[in-house]
Order: C-alpha cells, then structure tokens, then sequence
C-alpha cells in the first residue's frame, strides 16, 4: 500500500468522522442536550399588509430533548391598523429571541364606479357627476383625496371621458375612467294642445275571448284605431304576441318567465313603469340583449284620461317621456315607441295625444283575470291554450305564478299547433 493512498485514507476517515461529529453535535443541540435551544419558526423578518390577519409561526425551543410549549414569554407592539416595523420576543429562561413585523402599505386604493361606466347625457342638459365608491386596504376616508377631470360640453354631441384618479397616504394610486356621451334629445316632445273637441269619456278596452280560433272584432270602433295607430291584433297568421305588464309589485315571477321564454327562443314585450325599469336595470339590459322589448307603461301608472286637458297635458306628456328616457338610458338603445295605457282604461282624447308623441298603441285580442296569485297552473293554462287564434296578443301579468308554472307547456302546445311569436312592434297593420 502506498503512502500516497494510505494519507487518502487518513484523510477521508478525519473527514468522516468530523461530519459524524458535527451533526451529531447539531443533533444533541436541536435536542437540548448541550443547553436550550431556542429559534424562530418563519423568516425573522415578516411583512404583513395593513389591516390584514397576521399569524405568527411562534418559536420551536427543545431542552433535554424535550419540546417546549409553556412557560414561553412572548411580548408584542405589532399594530395591524398602522404601517411600520415591530417587535415580537420570545422569552424561555435567560434566553431571548426576536422577530420584526413589518406593517406596510403597498396596495393601491379599489374605486367603484357609481352608475353606468357608459353614460347618456341628452344633449344641453347638465351633466351630473354620480362619482366612486372608494375602498383602501388603509379603511382611510380617501374621498378628499378624489381628483375628477373631464370636459364635457353639454352643449355638443360627441364622447367624452371622465378620469378619476386617487392616492392613499402610502403613495398607491388608483385610476379608472368613465364614458359620457352627449347625444341629440330624441325625446324632446311636446303637444300643442288643441284636443278639447275630442271625447274624453273614459273606457275600459274589453274584448269578446275568441273561441275555436276565431277572430273576435274590437269593441271599439275600428277606424279610429286605424287613425290613431291603435292596436289589439296583430296579422290574420299564425302568429302569437305575448305582452307582460309590470309596475313593480313586491311578488313577481317576471324573471323565471323570462328564463323559460329565453330557453325556448320566444320574444315577448314587456310594458313596464319607469321605477320598475331604473330598479331592475340589469335586468332590462338581460330582456333587450335576448331579444325581447320594452315598451311604455307610464312613468305613475296613472288614469291618463285624468290628463287629457289644457291643464294635466305636461304631465301626460311626461308620463311618457320619462319612462322612454329611462328605457334609453339603461338599456343603451332606442326603444320602439310602444305604449299601452295604465289598466286599458282610454279616451279617444288620450288615444289621439298619445298617437301625436308618434307611438303606437297596443292593447289586446286576449286576456283573463290573472291579477290574483293564486290561480292554479291548470287555470291558467286552459285560459290560454282554449283561445288561441291568429295574431293573438295575450296580456299577463307576472305576478301571477299560474302564469309562471303555465308558460313552458303553453309555448310547447302552441308550437305543436303550428303557432310562432313575435313582438308586438313587428305587426305590420291593424
């Protein structure tokens, strides 16, 4: 053997052995063999942001390798709701350990936009500033702190953007931006009164329930809803016009009927008051964006025979306007100019000022007393299968659950009967 391997092998066994040592040494002294051992479990410096949970690891101390739980003193500054570096020590015997907390700020401020991101502004009427909801990690009032910048000229039609922009007291800034669009008023209407020689006697709109198919005439003379654009009946096809109105009742079932209509393909029209429209604004972009349209309820749902004069026509002129503006707005589109008067009740004077603001009048070929919730599935169902005839228009009532529970069987039995559905606003003539 040479000597040159035999020093090889001196070293590798001092080598060895030193290894064997340290980590036997390592071993006794994470055991508490040579003295206590105490060391953090986590980084020594820890970085938390503001506000948010922190959770401290704590300390692993093994002493005659025994783990130790008790008898542990930890002392602590770290105040979560205010940025900057803190303390926590741990404290065994005569031994002590410390880690440092830092508290910091570096998430930027979260802005919500109040209303629409894409507003309509009718062109020379003032812009109002509907403004952010702002949270910040730091739960700092940061409103004072808001900078709003536009140029928007009311005055002239174009797109325009409105920048919010705004920095917490940590420096993280936030920005977000809206569009306003100044468009030409379709709506600016008005009547020149001039109605007094028209009929105001109020009426109700009835009309005799068809019967195997038949096309019942209109109680009403026919002429005049020729000469005013009135309608009740679409086409002599086979053809189905389901009409729904709503004024915002507390119990309605106007969005699972919804639901079966958009599941099977049918369109149907919606007559609806301005609240109801400007509450359920999602779900107006939901109808419109499926087909479906929105027509004129009024703004009050009010008699609008009672307004038929010299002195109620801006009113009466507004109960429409509104609620076509609110329909604009929310939906972003033009809607069809469609009406149909508070409970069918109408003049020939009302029916006259409602055809001058250029709309068109619908009342129906077909409808039951459904106002009550609790007529059955089965009532409602007979109501409306037994009177089926070409160009129906059906009135319904959402409130009415027979209406709900009724309407996917109805719509599959009048298909099966060679029977389609359209909007009202595609019927050509009266």
């Amino acid at each position: 053997m040479s000597r040159s391997f035999k020093n090889k092998m001196v070293f590798l066994l001092s080598f060895s052995a030193c290894f064997i040592f340290l980590g036997l040494f390592a071993f006794l002294r994470y055991q508490g063999a040579l003295g206590t051992y105490m060391r953090l479990v986590g980084n020594k410096h820890a970085e938390v942001e503001i506000n948010e949970a922190y959770e401290d690891k704590g300390v692993l101390i093994h002493k005659n390798f025994q783990t130790i739980t008790k008898n542990i003193h930890i002392q602590s500054n770290v105040n979560l709701e205010k940025t900057g570096q803190y303390e926590i020590s741990y404290t065994f015997e005569n031994q002590r350990i410390v880690r440092y907390v830092n508290v910091k700020d570096t998430r930027p401020p979260v802005m919500t936009l109040i209303q629409d991101a894409h507003m309509i502004v009718f062109q020379n009427e003032e812009y109002e500033e509907p403004g952010v909801e702002i949270f910040d990690n730091s739960k700092e009032d940061l409103n004072d702190r808001l900078q709003i910048h536009h140029r928007i000229d009311p005055s002239v039609i174009g797109e325009y953007k409105v920048h919010y922009q705004v920095s917490d007291r940590a420096g993280n800034s936030s920005e977000i931006e809206r569009i306003v669009e100044v468009v030409e008023n379709p709506l600016m209407m008005d009547l020149h009164y001039h109605y007094d020689e028209l009929d105001n006697q109020r009426q109700g709109w009835w009309i005799k329930k068809a019967n195997d198919h038949e096309r019942k005439p209109p109680t009403y003379d026919q002429t005049l809803m020729e000469k005013y654009n009135t309608y009740y009946i679409g086409d002599d096809e086979k053809t189905l016009y389901l009409t729904f109105d709503e004024g915002g009742k507390d119990q309605t079932y106007i969005k699972e009927i919804a639901d079966i209509l958009n599941n099977h393909d049918v369109d149907a029209t919606y007559f609806l008051t301005r609240n109801y429209i400007l509450k359920e604004a999602d779900f107006m972009r939901d109808l419109v964006a499926n087909g479906h349209e929105i027509g004129n309820h009024t703004r009050t749902h009010p008699d609008m025979t009672q307004l038929a004069n010299v002195q109620g026509s801006k009113q009466f002129v507004n109960e429409l306007m509104d609620t076509q503006r609110a329909i604009y707005e929310v939906t972003k589109k033009m809607p069809p100019l469609i009406f149909r008067f508070p409970k069918g009740d109408f003049s020939l004077r009302s029916l006259a000022m409602v055809s001058d603001l250029g709309y068109r009048t619908y009342f129906w070929s077909h409808a039951y007393d459904d106002y009550s919730a609790d007529v059955s599935k089965e009532a409602a169902y007979n109501n409306l299968i037994s009177h089926l005839h070409n160009g129906a228009i059906y009135l319904l009532h959402p409130a009415n659950k027979g209406n709900y529970e009724a309407m996917e069987d109805f719509i599959l039995e009048a298909r099966r009967q060679g029977y389609s559905f359209e909007l009202v606003s595609q019927i050509k003539k009266v």
